[in-house]
């Protein structure tokens, strides 16, 4: 492509002519090449680099050509880092600047109408994405004394709002300490020029300028946060309600206090009827639509920026304020939001949560044999018997208190309860576990079933890199961050089986869920045979471990999930010993069959009925690093799919039918074909050629193998050369 260049200054932006100041020509700004340049990058860290405003001048003269990927940035700023908190804090920023892409004017137009409306020289050149007809641009306002970063962002707005008064429309993106501005970059069209004011030379003097906007800046800061304090007060009762329970969320207090148009505004979102434009919109359409509390972003520029397709006050506060950083946001909200006595909301979801333990004696501790306390003889032992002692209580007082069942998992997991989820090595039943688990700790739907929102602990057997890339999938597939919930992995296995090392799990706990202000609402063992060290088949060794689970369950009123392997002969269920599905509450079955459908059967539900099948596909997806050969890192997570009970279903589609039958045919008469048990494999190609024979469009096998392939009647083979129908004629 060749550039049309206008040469608005033939001779070129000369900084001394212009009288540009000293300070902005000499200061280093913090720069970086392409939009993930950034030493926080996971994927590819690099360290920020530094460009002075004299260079950045010259490639107003002279400027780069190159992809947007590889296009160079700078934040105005003499602080190196990309965090807009660290620029506030100690970010001084030597130029203002202005982004036009939304029916811009000529650029000399743009330049020359700011520089007269500041009496203050305005550098200005093209976007890349410019043309002829429409100067998208940017204009750079040098300044004659340093801006702080914390008023770097009033000064911008400032900045905004006069342009808009001339008529021009900027971007307010340019509102954020953060915001990177791309340096010129010569696309289809490019200029480049300055604005004058012939009465003045040198840099802006914004405080002298900005003055009575700064003042009144201040005190619609003042009214807001007045405002700002009577919603928190109305939270704080809110929250009050909630405390009876011994914790409050900090998301959910962040959202009582913050509503929602307010903090879009806040983040320079701005309202076109019943929809808001986002401040990063590169098309100028509003695609940000509220429901209540909650937000969707239809805005492609968005989501390549971090933030979620959808969210709430909570998610665009943790995006603008923190850079993404959820776990940073979570401990901010907690320390920002105060109670009536001026604690913290983090101070009291731990004071509650002790509160609510000081007058409960340590029973399930006791139970678990610690060797310090509880022995024949000891202190107190003899009160802690008379108060576990057996007893009776009449059946009127039950049915008095006649309760519904208490769901964690609406359908499948009661509140305080005991499961069991069992099956093969390799049949997704750990995956599963990982679904349900992120999901109640989240408050997520379970594919459909409601869940109740509570703390999880998981205890791996396995692992833990494994874990970490199926939990970051679940992420990235539900479009959920887990910092949202309270979701606790462990460091290594233990066997439950001894009470010694239950009584450690059941402190490590006990500690962790004090600290977070979360009681544990699941705890999830994953394997039984990795946490387990009795015989299996003992009744003796599974009743140890059974009892322990029951200490667990009964400290907090928990549900205890199990996983377990099913025995040699999997329809007789789980291995071992029997007394573990007398023992459970609720038990499972995962079966994996040929077309790699996952099935979740219930075998029993105690007090209510036993749930549908549910059956699974495990979809792959690809994580966001790379292995030692640069080869993208995959994983998998369950995503729904048909349950069936024998074959799939037959396709309903005219090709997927008529791909079908082609198969089938040659799976009968199997001259190309490969038969086994366990299906029979045709050549890719020999299926192609006899559908040319029926005049199928190519295109069209390709789709009908994918819906068949969902359908689970076949699977494809050797990089798609070879097709592996699972169901014989």
């Amino acid at each position: 492509m060749t550039a049309t260049v206008v040469p608005l200054r033939p001779a070129g932006i000369d900084p001394d002519a212009l009288g540009l100041p000293r300070a902005f020509l000499d200061a280093r700004f913090c720069s970086g090449v392409g939009q993930y340049h950034s030493p926080d990058n996971k994927r590819d860290p690099r360290a920020l680099e530094t460009i002075t405003g004299a260079a950045i001048v010259a490639m107003m003269n002279r400027p780069q050509q190159v992809p947007k990927a590889r296009a160079r940035w700078v934040i105005l700023s003499d602080h190196l880092s990309r965090r807009a908190e660290d620029q506030r804090q100690h970010g001084r920023f030597y130029a203002l600047w202005a982004d036009l892409d939304r029916d811009p004017p000529t650029l000399q137009d743009a330049a020359d109408r700011l520089a007269a409306d500041l009496a203050a020289p305005v550098l200005a050149y093209t976007s890349a994405s410019a043309t002829p007809d429409r100067h998208k641009a940017r204009l750079v306002v040098p300044l004659a004394t340093a801006c702080p970063g914390h008023r770097l962002e009033a000064c911008q707005r400032i900045l905004n709002d006069r342009l808009e008064a001339l008529g021009i429309t900027p971007d307010r993106a340019t509102e954020r300490a953060n915001q990177v501005c791309y340096l010129p970059n010569r696309g289809e069209f490019y200029a480049a020029t300055a604005g004058e004011d012939l009465l003045a030379l040198g840099g802006f003097e914004w405080a002298e300028t900005f003055v009575a906007e700064l003042a009144a800046h201040d005190r619609a800061e003042a009214e807001a946060l007045e405002a700002l304090e009577r919603r928190q007060a109305e939270a704080r009762a809110k929250m009050a309600e909630r405390q009876a329970t011994g914790q409050a969320s900090p998301i959910a207090a962040y959202n009582a206090a913050f509503p929602l148009p307010l903090v879009l505004e806040a983040y320079g979102y701005t309202r076109h009827g019943d929809r808001w434009l986002s401040p990063l919109s590169e098309s100028g359409a509003p695609g940000v639509t509220t429901t209540g509390t909650r937000w969707h972003t239809a805005h492609e520029s968005d989501r390549d920026a971090g933030l979620p397709e959808w969210g709430d006050a909570f998610d665009l506060y943790s995006h603008w304020a923190h850079d993404g950083d959820r776990d940073a946001a979570l401990r901010a909200a907690g320390a920002m939001m105060t109670t009536d006595d001026g604690r913290t909301l983090t101070e009291l979801n731990q004071d509650r949560y002790r509160e609510a333990r000081q007058g409960e004696a340590l029973d399930a501790l006791e139970d678990l044999g610690d060797p310090e306390d509880g022995e024949p003889g000891t202190p107190g032992a003899e009160d802690r018997r008379q108060r576990g002692a057996f007893g009776f209580i009449h059946a009127a007082e039950l049915v008095a208190n006649l309760r519904p069942p208490s769901w964690l998992l609406r359908g499948y997991l009661e509140a305080d309860s005991l499961a069991l989820v069992y099956g093969e090595p390799g049949h997704g039943k750990s995956f599963l576990a990982i679904d349900m688990a992120a999901s109640i700790a989240t408050g997520t739907p379970w594919h459909g079933a409601e869940t109740k929102p509570g703390a999880v602990f998981y205890i791996a057997g396995e692992g833990r890199n494994g874990l970490s890339r199926r939990l970051k999938a679940w992420e990235m597939t539900r479009g959920v961050s887990l910092a949202e919930g309270g979701l606790f992995v462990s460091q290594r296995a233990a066997p439950l089986d001894d009470k010694a090392s239950a009584a450690e799990v059941l402190r490590a706990v006990e500690d962790l869920a004090a600290e977070a202000g979360q009681a544990p609402a699941l705890i999830v063992v994953d394997t039984l045979a990795r946490c387990f060290g009795g015989d299996e088949n003992s009744a003796t060794d599974i009743g140890a471990f059974v009892a322990n689970l029951d200490a667990l369950r009964h400290r907090w009123n928990a549900t205890v999930l199990t996983i377990h392997h099913s025995g040699k002969d999997a329809a007789r269920g789980a291995r071992g010993s029997t007394a573990l599905r007398g023992a459970v509450d609720a038990e499972y079955k995962v079966v994996k069959d040929a077309a790699g459908v996952v099935t979740l059967e219930a075998g029993k539900m105690k007090d209510a009925d036993q749930p549908e099948r549910r059956a699974f596909r495990l979809a792959s997806v690809e994580l966001p690093l790379v292995d030692d050969d640069g080869e993208p890192v995959v994983c998998c997570v369950p995503e729904p799919t048909e349950a069936r009970v024998g074959g799939p279903k037959r396709p309903t589609g005219k090709h997927p039918r008529r791909v079908l039958e082609v198969l089938e045919n040659l799976a009968a008469f199997p001259e190309d074909g490969e038969a086994r048990e366990d299906g029979c494999r045709v050549p890719a190609e020999t299926v192609r050629r006899e559908l040319d024979k029926q005049g199928v469009d190519r295109r069209r096998v390709s789709d009908a193998l994918k819906r068949l392939a969902e359908l689970g009647w076949l699977l494809t083979e050797d990089d798609g050369e070879t097709i592996h129908l699972l169901h014989s004629p």
